[in-house]
Protein backbone atom coordinates (compact mmCIF):
# COMPACT_ATOMS: atom_id res chain seq x y z
CA UNK A 1 0.00 0.00 0.00
CA UNK A 2 1.60 3.32 -1.33
CA UNK A 3 2.53 5.91 1.90
CA UNK A 4 2.92 9.27 -0.12
CA UNK A 5 0.66 11.42 1.70
CA UNK A 6 2.69 14.86 1.68
CA UNK A 7 5.04 13.67 -1.49
CA UNK A 8 4.22 15.17 -4.76
CA UNK A 9 2.11 13.65 -6.97
CA UNK A 10 5.14 10.99 -9.18
CA UNK A 11 7.84 12.35 -7.41
CA UNK A 12 11.11 10.01 -7.29
CA UNK A 13 12.56 9.39 -4.55
CA UNK A 14 16.20 8.69 -4.52
CA UNK A 15 17.22 7.62 -0.68
CA UNK A 16 16.11 6.80 2.40
CA UNK A 17 17.76 6.92 5.82
CA UNK A 18 16.39 5.93 9.31
CA UNK A 19 17.80 8.38 11.65
CA UNK A 20 18.91 7.79 15.53
CA UNK A 21 14.94 8.44 16.54
CA UNK A 22 14.07 5.70 14.20
CA UNK A 23 12.41 8.32 11.74
CA UNK A 24 12.01 7.52 8.38
CA UNK A 25 14.02 10.09 5.56
CA UNK A 26 13.04 10.43 2.15
CA UNK A 27 15.16 12.28 -0.39
CA UNK A 28 13.61 13.93 -3.75
CA UNK A 29 14.18 16.37 -5.83
CA UNK A 30 12.08 19.01 -3.77
CA UNK A 31 13.71 18.38 -0.33
CA UNK A 32 13.88 16.21 2.17
CA UNK A 33 10.67 14.53 4.01
CA UNK A 34 9.89 12.65 7.05
CA UNK A 35 7.67 9.76 7.56
CA UNK A 36 5.54 9.80 10.56
CA UNK A 37 4.44 6.35 11.68
CA UNK A 38 0.92 6.79 12.39
CA UNK A 39 0.16 3.11 13.63
CA UNK A 40 1.56 3.41 17.23
CA UNK A 41 0.92 6.49 19.49
CA UNK A 42 2.21 4.71 22.60
CA UNK A 43 5.30 2.61 23.67
CA UNK A 44 5.39 0.82 26.57
CA UNK A 45 8.17 2.01 29.69
CA UNK A 46 9.90 -0.79 31.85
CA UNK A 47 9.56 0.57 35.75
CA UNK A 48 10.21 -2.62 37.91
CA UNK A 49 8.23 -3.80 39.69
CA UNK A 50 5.46 -3.66 37.05
CA UNK A 51 2.12 -2.67 38.80
CA UNK A 52 -0.53 0.04 38.44
CA UNK A 53 0.50 3.51 38.41
CA UNK A 54 -1.06 5.28 40.51
CA UNK A 55 0.65 9.03 40.34
CA UNK A 56 3.08 10.82 37.33
CA UNK A 57 5.30 14.43 37.75
CA UNK A 58 7.63 15.72 36.30
CA UNK A 59 10.94 18.28 37.48
CA UNK A 60 12.06 21.56 35.91
CA UNK A 61 15.03 19.16 34.80
CA UNK A 62 12.40 16.76 32.90
CA UNK A 63 12.78 14.06 35.29
CA UNK A 64 10.49 11.83 35.93
CA UNK A 65 8.57 10.62 38.93
CA UNK A 66 6.06 7.54 39.16
CA UNK A 67 3.98 6.10 42.17
CA UNK A 68 3.20 2.13 42.20
CA UNK A 69 3.30 1.17 45.16
CA UNK A 70 6.48 3.10 46.15
CA UNK A 71 8.09 5.50 43.65
CA UNK A 72 10.56 5.10 40.87
CA UNK A 73 12.45 8.21 39.15
CA UNK A 74 13.91 8.56 35.56
CA UNK A 75 16.56 11.06 34.25
CA UNK A 76 16.04 9.80 30.23
CA UNK A 77 12.02 9.95 29.85
CA UNK A 78 11.07 6.86 31.18
CA UNK A 79 13.91 4.09 29.45
CA UNK A 80 15.87 3.89 32.94
CA UNK A 81 14.02 3.76 36.70
CA UNK A 82 15.60 3.40 39.83
CA UNK A 83 13.97 3.26 43.22
CA UNK A 84 13.12 6.50 45.41
CA UNK A 85 11.40 5.38 48.48
CA UNK A 86 13.86 6.25 51.41
CA UNK A 87 12.17 6.89 54.29
CA UNK A 88 8.70 5.57 52.84
CA UNK A 89 6.90 3.29 54.52
CA UNK A 90 6.54 -0.04 52.52
CA UNK A 91 3.78 -0.83 50.11
CA UNK A 92 2.84 2.63 50.80
CA UNK A 93 -0.44 3.62 48.58
CA UNK A 94 0.56 6.87 47.18
CA UNK A 95 -2.40 8.75 44.97
CA UNK A 96 -0.12 11.89 43.90
CA UNK A 97 2.76 13.68 43.40
CA UNK A 98 3.38 17.64 43.01
CA UNK A 99 6.94 20.02 42.40
CA UNK A 100 7.19 22.94 43.58
CA UNK A 101 9.73 25.99 41.98
CA UNK A 102 12.21 24.45 44.19
CA UNK A 103 12.65 21.38 43.30
CA UNK A 104 11.02 19.61 46.15
CA UNK A 105 8.33 16.49 45.81
CA UNK A 106 5.25 16.10 47.71
CA UNK A 107 3.47 12.82 47.82
CA UNK A 108 0.09 12.57 49.26
CA UNK A 109 -0.57 9.18 50.49
CA UNK A 110 -3.12 7.13 52.34
CA UNK A 111 -0.33 7.67 55.48
CA UNK A 112 -0.58 11.67 55.19
CA UNK A 113 1.84 13.38 52.96
CA UNK A 114 5.66 12.91 52.24
CA UNK A 115 8.43 15.70 51.13
CA UNK A 116 11.63 15.16 49.86
CA UNK A 117 14.08 18.19 49.35
CA UNK A 118 16.70 15.77 47.59
CA UNK A 119 15.52 15.22 44.43
CA UNK A 120 13.78 12.25 45.66
CA UNK A 121 16.72 10.40 46.80
CA UNK A 122 14.49 10.68 50.48
CA UNK A 123 11.51 11.19 52.11
CA UNK A 124 10.06 12.21 55.52
CA UNK A 125 6.64 12.79 56.80
CA UNK A 126 5.66 16.44 56.53
CA UNK A 127 2.45 15.99 57.59
CA UNK A 128 1.71 12.54 58.52
CA UNK A 129 -1.47 10.19 59.67
CA UNK A 130 -4.17 12.29 57.10
CA UNK A 131 -5.76 10.18 54.54
CA UNK A 132 -4.32 12.83 51.71
CA UNK A 133 -5.79 11.57 47.79
CA UNK A 134 -4.48 15.02 45.81
CA UNK A 135 -1.52 17.94 46.23
CA UNK A 136 -1.13 20.76 44.77
CA UNK A 137 1.26 23.64 44.54
CA UNK A 138 0.31 26.94 43.17
CA UNK A 139 2.15 28.49 40.31
CA UNK A 140 2.07 32.28 41.48
CA UNK A 141 2.99 31.83 45.43
CA UNK A 142 4.61 28.22 46.25
CA UNK A 143 1.42 27.67 48.43
CA UNK A 144 0.61 23.93 48.84
CA UNK A 145 -2.21 22.02 48.59
CA UNK A 146 -3.51 18.93 49.69
CA UNK A 147 -6.89 17.46 49.84
CA UNK A 148 -8.26 15.22 52.62
CA UNK A 149 -11.36 14.49 54.38
CA UNK A 150 -13.61 17.35 54.84
CA UNK A 151 -11.44 20.06 53.79
CA UNK A 152 -8.25 21.10 52.11
CA UNK A 153 -4.57 20.82 53.89
CA UNK A 154 -2.46 24.55 52.97
CA UNK A 155 1.17 25.33 53.41
CA UNK A 156 2.85 28.62 52.86
CA UNK A 157 6.06 27.42 53.96
CA UNK A 158 7.03 24.30 52.19
CA UNK A 159 5.33 21.97 53.92
CA UNK A 160 6.81 22.61 57.56
CA UNK A 161 3.41 24.01 58.88
CA UNK A 162 0.16 23.12 57.81
CA UNK A 163 -3.32 24.85 58.11
CA UNK A 164 -6.79 22.82 57.83
CA UNK A 165 -9.44 24.66 56.13
CA UNK A 166 -12.83 22.70 56.96
CA UNK A 167 -15.47 22.70 53.82
CA UNK A 168 -18.47 19.62 54.65
CA UNK A 169 -18.33 16.56 56.28
CA UNK A 170 -19.44 14.62 54.07
CA UNK A 171 -16.37 15.19 50.95
CA UNK A 172 -13.10 14.11 49.98
CA UNK A 173 -11.28 16.62 47.90
CA UNK A 174 -9.45 14.45 45.40
CA UNK A 175 -8.19 17.15 42.68
CA UNK A 176 -6.94 21.15 41.98
CA UNK A 177 -5.79 22.91 39.61
CA UNK A 178 -5.10 26.78 39.58
CA UNK A 179 -5.62 29.62 37.26
CA UNK A 180 -3.61 32.24 36.39
CA UNK A 181 -5.70 35.03 38.35
CA UNK A 182 -4.06 32.75 41.72
CA UNK A 183 -8.22 31.29 41.46
CA UNK A 184 -8.15 27.53 42.83
CA UNK A 185 -10.84 24.94 42.50
CA UNK A 186 -11.13 21.47 44.30
CA UNK A 187 -12.69 18.59 43.49
CA UNK A 188 -14.87 16.30 45.58
CA UNK A 189 -15.58 13.03 46.35
CA UNK A 190 -18.99 13.29 47.80
CA UNK A 191 -19.44 10.31 50.59
CA UNK A 192 -23.53 10.32 50.76
CA UNK A 193 -25.30 10.09 47.61
CA UNK A 194 -26.03 13.71 45.99
CA UNK A 195 -24.56 16.21 43.16
CA UNK A 196 -21.17 16.63 42.55
CA UNK A 197 -19.47 20.03 43.29
CA UNK A 198 -16.56 22.24 42.71
CA UNK A 199 -15.34 24.89 44.92
CA UNK A 200 -13.42 27.69 44.08
CA UNK A 201 -11.47 30.01 46.07
CA UNK A 202 -10.41 33.21 44.95
CA UNK A 203 -8.41 34.80 48.04
CA UNK A 204 -5.75 32.39 47.78
CA UNK A 205 -8.15 29.48 49.53
CA UNK A 206 -9.09 31.25 52.58
CA UNK A 207 -12.81 31.12 51.25
CA UNK A 208 -14.42 28.67 49.36
CA UNK A 209 -17.58 28.59 47.54
CA UNK A 210 -19.04 25.19 46.37
CA UNK A 211 -20.46 25.04 42.73
CA UNK A 212 -22.90 22.91 41.31
CA UNK A 213 -21.56 21.34 38.53
CA UNK A 214 -24.08 19.03 37.20
CA UNK A 215 -27.93 18.28 38.75
CA UNK A 216 -27.12 14.28 37.68
CA UNK A 217 -26.14 12.18 40.58
CA UNK A 218 -22.47 11.31 40.53
CA UNK A 219 -19.74 11.49 43.61
CA UNK A 220 -16.42 12.19 42.05
CA UNK A 221 -14.56 14.84 40.18
CA UNK A 222 -11.33 13.04 39.73
CA UNK A 223 -9.50 15.17 37.85
CA UNK A 224 -9.25 19.41 36.74
CA UNK A 225 -6.97 21.30 34.14
CA UNK A 226 -7.09 24.77 33.03
CA UNK A 227 -6.49 25.99 29.58
CA UNK A 228 -4.49 29.46 28.81
CA UNK A 229 -7.97 30.88 27.98
CA UNK A 230 -9.16 29.93 31.36
CA UNK A 231 -11.15 27.48 31.15
CA UNK A 232 -11.75 24.64 33.15
CA UNK A 233 -12.18 21.06 32.11
CA UNK A 234 -13.74 18.88 34.86
CA UNK A 235 -13.41 14.72 34.61
CA UNK A 236 -15.80 13.09 36.17
CA UNK A 237 -18.14 9.55 36.45
CA UNK A 238 -17.79 8.61 32.15
CA UNK A 239 -18.21 12.41 31.28
CA UNK A 240 -15.95 15.30 30.85
CA UNK A 241 -17.50 19.06 31.45
CA UNK A 242 -16.18 22.14 30.59
CA UNK A 243 -16.40 25.81 32.12
CA UNK A 244 -15.87 29.08 29.96
CA UNK A 245 -16.52 31.83 32.91
CA UNK A 246 -14.42 30.70 36.17
CA UNK A 247 -16.60 28.02 37.24
CA UNK A 248 -19.67 30.04 37.08
CA UNK A 249 -21.51 27.64 34.83
CA UNK A 250 -20.65 24.04 33.56
CA UNK A 251 -21.56 21.84 30.64
CA UNK A 252 -20.83 18.17 29.56
CA UNK A 253 -18.50 17.88 26.38
CA UNK A 254 -18.00 14.37 26.24
CA UNK A 255 -19.72 10.96 27.35
CA UNK A 256 -16.25 8.96 28.29
CA UNK A 257 -16.50 5.10 28.79
CA UNK A 258 -15.39 5.50 32.65
CA UNK A 259 -14.36 7.47 34.59
CA UNK A 260 -12.07 10.43 33.75
CA UNK A 261 -8.92 10.16 35.90
CA UNK A 262 -6.56 12.74 34.36
CA UNK A 263 -6.82 15.63 32.33
CA UNK A 264 -3.23 17.34 31.05
CA UNK A 265 -3.20 20.24 28.29
CA UNK A 266 -0.36 20.75 26.18
CA UNK A 267 1.98 24.35 24.59
CA UNK A 268 -0.83 23.81 21.91
CA UNK A 269 -4.02 23.60 23.90
CA UNK A 270 -4.58 20.05 22.94
CA UNK A 271 -6.22 18.15 25.68
CA UNK A 272 -5.80 14.69 26.55
CA UNK A 273 -7.81 12.66 28.94
CA UNK A 274 -7.08 9.73 30.88
CA UNK A 275 -10.40 7.03 31.12
CA UNK A 276 -10.07 3.73 29.51
CA UNK A 277 -7.71 4.52 26.87
CA UNK A 278 -6.93 7.74 26.35
CA UNK A 279 -8.63 10.79 24.52
CA UNK A 280 -7.41 13.82 22.52
CA UNK A 281 -9.16 17.05 21.54
CA UNK A 282 -7.47 19.70 19.51
CA UNK A 283 -10.56 21.97 19.43
CA UNK A 284 -10.95 22.73 23.06
CA UNK A 285 -12.80 20.09 24.17
CA UNK A 286 -15.89 19.62 21.50
CA UNK A 287 -14.48 16.81 19.85
CA UNK A 288 -12.62 14.07 20.89
CA UNK A 289 -10.81 10.86 19.12
CA UNK A 290 -9.43 7.89 20.97
CA UNK A 291 -5.59 7.67 20.61
CA UNK A 292 -4.74 4.34 22.22
CA UNK A 293 -2.63 2.60 19.39
CA UNK A 294 0.10 0.69 21.13
CA UNK A 295 -1.48 0.80 24.47
CA UNK A 296 -1.36 -2.83 25.64
CA UNK A 297 -4.10 -3.65 28.20
CA UNK A 298 -7.19 -1.78 26.44
CA UNK A 299 -9.61 -1.84 28.86
CA UNK A 300 -7.39 -0.72 31.75
CA UNK A 301 -7.82 2.30 33.33
CA UNK A 302 -5.08 5.49 33.02
CA UNK A 303 -5.15 6.81 36.21
CA UNK A 304 -2.47 9.61 35.39
CA UNK A 305 -0.95 12.05 32.58
CA UNK A 306 1.42 14.26 32.14
CA UNK A 307 3.47 16.31 29.36
CA UNK A 308 7.20 17.23 30.00
CA UNK A 309 8.39 20.51 28.27
CA UNK A 310 8.94 18.75 24.83
CA UNK A 311 5.36 18.05 24.48
CA UNK A 312 6.10 13.93 25.33
CA UNK A 313 2.81 12.70 27.51
CA UNK A 314 3.42 10.00 29.37
CA UNK A 315 0.56 7.79 30.41
CA UNK A 316 0.11 5.35 33.97
CA UNK A 317 -2.10 2.59 33.98
CA UNK A 318 -3.38 -0.47 35.57
CA UNK A 319 -1.17 -2.05 32.54
CA UNK A 320 1.61 0.17 33.22
CA UNK A 321 3.74 3.14 31.94
CA UNK A 322 3.64 4.28 28.46
CA UNK A 323 5.24 7.36 26.58
CA UNK A 324 4.12 8.88 23.06
CA UNK A 325 6.04 7.72 20.59
CA UNK A 326 6.27 11.46 19.22
CA UNK A 327 5.41 14.66 21.03
CA UNK A 328 2.34 15.36 21.27
CA UNK A 329 2.59 19.11 19.02
CA UNK A 330 4.67 17.21 16.33
CA UNK A 331 1.46 14.36 15.62
CA UNK A 332 -1.57 15.72 13.48
CA UNK A 333 -5.17 14.60 14.00
CA UNK A 334 -7.24 13.82 10.76
CA UNK A 335 -10.49 14.27 12.41
CA UNK A 336 -12.35 12.57 9.76
CA UNK A 337 -11.53 9.42 7.81
CA UNK A 338 -13.03 10.74 4.56
CA UNK A 339 -9.98 12.53 2.77
CA UNK A 340 -11.57 16.01 1.32
CA UNK A 341 -10.87 16.21 -2.04
CA UNK A 342 -10.11 19.53 -2.39
CA UNK A 343 -9.48 22.55 0.18
CA UNK A 344 -12.15 24.14 1.76
CA UNK A 345 -13.13 27.07 4.40
CA UNK A 346 -16.29 26.77 5.99
CA UNK A 347 -18.43 30.09 7.49
CA UNK A 348 -17.52 29.95 11.05
CA UNK A 349 -20.17 29.06 13.52
CA UNK A 350 -21.90 30.42 15.63
CA UNK A 351 -22.34 33.90 13.75
CA UNK A 352 -22.62 36.61 15.21
CA UNK A 353 -20.83 35.32 17.91
CA UNK A 354 -19.31 35.96 21.73
CA UNK A 355 -16.91 35.11 23.54
CA UNK A 356 -15.88 31.93 20.42
CA UNK A 357 -16.60 30.50 17.44
CA UNK A 358 -15.82 27.73 15.46
CA UNK A 359 -13.61 28.08 12.41
CA UNK A 360 -13.35 24.52 9.91
CA UNK A 361 -11.61 23.68 7.08
CA UNK A 362 -10.38 20.94 5.04
CA UNK A 363 -7.23 20.16 3.32
CA UNK A 364 -7.14 17.21 0.56
CA UNK A 365 -3.25 16.48 0.71
CA UNK A 366 -1.05 17.64 3.90
CA UNK A 367 0.10 21.02 3.67
CA UNK A 368 1.85 24.59 5.37
CA UNK A 369 -1.34 26.44 6.59
CA UNK A 370 -1.99 30.02 7.52
CA UNK A 371 -5.19 31.47 9.06
CA UNK A 372 -5.10 34.58 10.10
CA UNK A 373 -7.82 37.44 11.36
CA UNK A 374 -8.37 40.81 9.79
CA UNK A 375 -9.88 43.95 10.27
CA UNK A 376 -12.13 45.93 7.58
CA UNK A 377 -8.74 47.95 6.95
CA UNK A 378 -7.34 45.34 5.97
CA UNK A 379 -5.08 44.84 8.95
CA UNK A 380 -3.73 41.90 10.52
CA UNK A 381 -5.23 41.20 14.11
CA UNK A 382 -4.66 37.65 15.01
CA UNK A 383 -2.61 34.61 13.26
CA UNK A 384 -4.26 32.19 14.59
CA UNK A 385 -2.48 28.99 12.83
CA UNK A 386 0.60 28.84 10.98
CA UNK A 387 2.38 25.37 10.61
CA UNK A 388 1.86 21.91 8.25
CA UNK A 389 -1.58 20.00 8.84
CA UNK A 390 -2.39 16.78 7.76
CA UNK A 391 -4.96 15.85 4.85
CA UNK A 392 -8.23 15.59 6.25
CA UNK A 393 -10.41 18.36 8.18
CA UNK A 394 -9.53 20.36 11.18
CA UNK A 395 -11.75 22.68 13.20
CA UNK A 396 -10.23 26.16 15.11
CA UNK A 397 -11.74 27.50 17.96
CA UNK A 398 -11.02 31.66 18.04
CA UNK A 399 -11.87 34.07 21.01
CA UNK A 400 -10.96 36.93 20.97
CA UNK A 401 -9.13 39.17 23.22
CA UNK A 402 -9.26 42.75 23.80
CA UNK A 403 -10.82 43.60 20.48
CA UNK A 404 -13.83 45.73 19.49
CA UNK A 405 -16.90 44.22 18.24
CA UNK A 406 -17.41 44.59 14.90
CA UNK A 407 -17.12 42.79 11.45
CA UNK A 408 -13.68 41.07 10.98
CA UNK A 409 -12.11 38.87 8.33
CA UNK A 410 -10.46 35.21 8.47
CA UNK A 411 -8.41 34.34 5.63
CA UNK A 412 -6.64 30.59 4.80
CA UNK A 413 -3.81 30.03 2.59
CA UNK A 414 -2.79 26.91 1.77
CA UNK A 415 -0.29 25.68 -1.22
CA UNK A 416 -1.02 28.47 -3.38
CA UNK A 417 -5.14 28.23 -3.00
CA UNK A 418 -6.33 31.56 -0.45
CA UNK A 419 -10.47 31.80 0.73
CA UNK A 420 -11.58 34.57 2.78
CA UNK A 421 -14.80 34.79 4.86
CA UNK A 422 -16.71 37.31 6.95
CA UNK A 423 -17.68 36.60 10.80
CA UNK A 424 -19.45 39.57 13.13
CA UNK A 425 -18.16 39.80 16.82
CA UNK A 426 -20.78 40.99 19.30
CA UNK A 427 -19.84 41.85 22.61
Amino acid sequence: MPINTGLRSNETVYSLLINAKGQTLAGTLYGVFRFINTIDFWTPLNVAPTSRALALAINSSGHLYVSTFSIFRSIDEGNIWEASSVGLTSNLVIFSLAINASGHIFAGSIDGIFRSVNNGRSWQASYPKAYTTSVHVMGENGQILAGTAGGILQSTDNGDHWKYVHLNDDIQVISFASNSRGHIFAGTHQYNAGIAQIFRSTDAGVHWTPRKISSTDFLEIYSLAINANGHIFAGADKNIFRSMDNGATWTSIANTPAEVHSIVINSKGHLFAGTLGVLRSIDNGNSWTSVDEGLLGIGFRVSTLVINANGCIFAGSDGGIFRSIQTTTSIEAIASNDRPISFTLEQNYPNPFNPATKIKFSLSRTNYVTLKIYNTLGEEVETLLSESRAAGKHQIIWQPQDLPSGVYLYRLQANGWTETRKLLFVK
